[in-house]
């Protein structure tokens, strides 16, 4: 199974080290800007799982391009 996970924000490397431990392919947003809504889409149909904050705009169009 591929565990591949849309990171929206620069984290701690502590944090990330935990998930790149544990098996996990990151896909990693490198700006302090949030993600442009059609990049968090595109991004995130290639992943099983995403992790955010509230910043990140997962709006109605988001959960429909993106039901996985």
């Amino acid at each position: 199974m591929d565990k591949r996970i849309l990171v929206t924000r620069i984290y701690p490397e502590a944090g990330i080290a935990l998930l790149k431990n544990e098996g996990f392919e990151l896909d990693q947003w490198d700006y302090p800007d949030p993600m442009p809504p059609d990049e968090l889409i595109r991004r995130t149909r290639r992943c099983q799982a995403v992790l955010c904050t509230i910043t990140d705009r997962l709006d109605p169009a988001f959960f429909k391009a993106c039901s996985h």
